[in-house]
């Protein structure tokens, strides 16, 4: 990340790369978010709680604070399909998708507190923020 943010991404997502942490991490939050409410409350809960690590280790100055956000922000982007569904089901039913209830908090939590901010102030060290 630090050298060079586009070369990274692009590293990733070569198909030739397949068995980086990263790529094994793909297979592993679709197949968990895949299992139904419980599986997509599982990844959602774990991205809340990193959001709260990565605000810890800011404040106490940690140099790498931001992986865990980038982290978070990858994960979401990979189960956005399922975060939609579970929130069309909360429009149809209030009382029957309570992931849909998580999920709604987790994303207006990531989105407030951590995605626009950083875009109404950005800061050029923080390369997940400058990657194309």
């Amino acid at each position: 990340w630090l050298e060079d943010s586009d070369e990274f991404v692009l590293y990733v997502d070569n198909i030739e790369n397949i068995f980086t942490p990263r790529a094994a991490s793909v297979s592993i939050i679709e197949t968990i978010s895949n299992c139904g409410d419980i599986g997509l409350k599982a990844v959602l809960m774990a991205v809340s709680e990193e959001i709260k690590v990565a605000e810890k280790e800011r404040t106490n100055g940690s140099r790498s604070w931001w992986k865990g956000l980038e982290a978070c922000i990858f994960a979401v982007g990979l189960i956005s399909g399922n975060i939609e569904e579970a929130m069309m089901r909360l429009d149809e039913d209030p009382n029957e998708s309570k992931s849909g209830m998580y999920a709604k908090g987790t994303c207006q939590r990531l989105l407030g507190q951590v995605i626009l901010p950083f875009l109404a102030k950005p800061d050029t060290r923080l390369p997940f923020l400058h990657a194309t």
